[in-house]
């Protein structure tokens, strides 16, 4: 996991007061700008003198350039004359201009933090509507994928949580369709059917993976026919008799047809042939 900078991420300098850090967690959490785990490592860290001490020297290692700009020395006032009297309402209105800037910069990049994170927060919430115990939801490796015009198309991850037997299930695969708002979990054990087992598959390679959805859909549409067509041969030869010459002509295209299949669920299926996967 990357380093965070948590009080970039809460909006305030590192001088900050405790005060001042609740306050901001607060605001950042009603305005729903902040995902609960991030929220949860600002209280456990910020709100810890120890934590925050040994944060705060990782912080300085990491990004110097914040050490800095804190130990940066102020101008002394010899560098510029003070301004006349007759300045006063100028400066006013510098300082109005200022946090002027200031507010629409925070804005804005509140704008583009929202932008960025609530189709992932719209994401889990479909997830969890989908589940048996949704509050006991834990969600790893949540992305977002993009097309080449950066429209959003989907968010993937994972998604472990309690099933009916007690206990946690194991992390599951899923998919969220950004336009129908519409969520997918993806089987942890390989599906009986091909044809499922070739729409799970397909689902998430385009969604997740970004694979081109016309050759994968060709490639599985032929994969699905090979099938059929082997359920043929195997059908015609279990009613023909093993001293019959046309016997060892369907078994000699069974195993033809075995190998292409298996070659055309390796390329497709997103399935693992063990359960412990």
């Amino acid at each position: 996991m990357s380093f965070k900078n948590l009080y970039a991420l809460l909006g305030v300098a590192p001088t900050a007061s405790d005060t001042e850090i609740v306050k901001a967690m607060r605001e950042m959490a009603q305005l729903q700008l902040i995902e609960l785990d991030d929220l949860k490592l600002c209280k456990a860290t910020l709100l810890n003198p120890e934590e925050r001490k040994k944060y705060n020297a990782q912080l300085f290692a990491e990004h110097p350039e914040v050490l800095g700009e804190l130990t940066k020395p102020k101008e002394t006032e010899e560098v510029k004359p003070p301004p006349p009297k007759k300045t006063t309402r100028s400066k006013k209105k510098l300082y109005v201009i200022l946090a002027s800037v200031v507010a629409a910069g925070v804005v804005a990049g509140a704008v583009v933090y929202f932008k960025h994170y609530k189709p992932l927060w719209e994401a889990k919430d479909a997830v969890r509507d989908i589940l048996k115990d949704p509050d006991s939801a834990k969600f790893y490796n949540v992305k977002r994928l993009v097309n080449s015009k950066n429209e959003l198309l989907s968010v993937c991850g994972q998604v472990n949580a309690r099933v009916p037997a007690g206990g946690y299930g194991g992390k599951q695969l899923f998919v969220y369709l950004v336009k129908t708002k519409k969520a997918m979990l993806i089987p942890s054990k390989r599906p009986e059917s091909i044809g499922k087992e070739y729409f799970y598959s397909t689902m998430y390679r385009i969604n997740c993976l970004n694979a081109d959805p016309d050759e994968l859909a060709k490639q599985s549409a032929e994969a699905i026919a090979r099938s059929v067509e082997y359920e043929k041969l195997a059908s015609e030869r279990e009613v023909t008799s093993i001293y019959d010459i046309e016997y060892d002509r369907l078994d000699k295209e069974m195993v033809e047809m075995a190998g292409k299949m298996e070659e055309d669920r390796q390329a497709i299926s997103i399935f693992s042939d063990s359960d412990d996967e």
